[in-house]
């Protein structure tokens, strides 16, 4: 039969647990902080992008109103946009939109910008 337990070594089990998880806490931040430190000790190397992605997106989204036939009429899709940062600091941005052509169609068109740190910006435009 099973020894029935008192209620002071139900406190030493509880204290027990309570220790080992306060421990397991410990051991976790302690990694996380190392973690976080080896991060920022590296230094960025090579060049830096022009824009961030976020500049970047935004004004790909106005470079694409500004160049469409009936600029009210762009519409962005909720998802349809992405930007990246290549290895040598070039932003790309893809935005998905819609837009009217002169028969007043909407029309799934793809922008495609790309900003090299040191030169100007291009803009192009695919039907999707």
């Amino acid at each position: 039969m099973k020894k029935p337990t008192s209620m002071a070594d139900r406190r030493k089990q509880t204290q027990r647990k309570f220790i080992a998880g306060l421990a397991l806490a410990v051991v976790a931040a302690a990694i996380a902080t190392m973690a976080g430190n080896n991060k920022a000790d590296k230094a960025p190397t090579g060049p830096t992008p022009a824009l961030s992605e976020n500049a970047a997106m935004a004004d790909c989204q106005a470079a694409t109103r500004q160049s469409a036939k009936f600029p009210s009429s762009v519409s962005f899709g909720t998802f349809g946009g992405a930007a990246q940062t290549r290895n040598d600091a070039t932003v790309v941005v893809r935005l998905d939109f819609e837009a009217k052509n002169g028969f007043g169609n909407l029309l799934p068109q793809r922008a495609i910008c790309v900003y090299p740190p040191s030169a100007a910006r291009s803009v192009s435009i695919e039907d999707r």
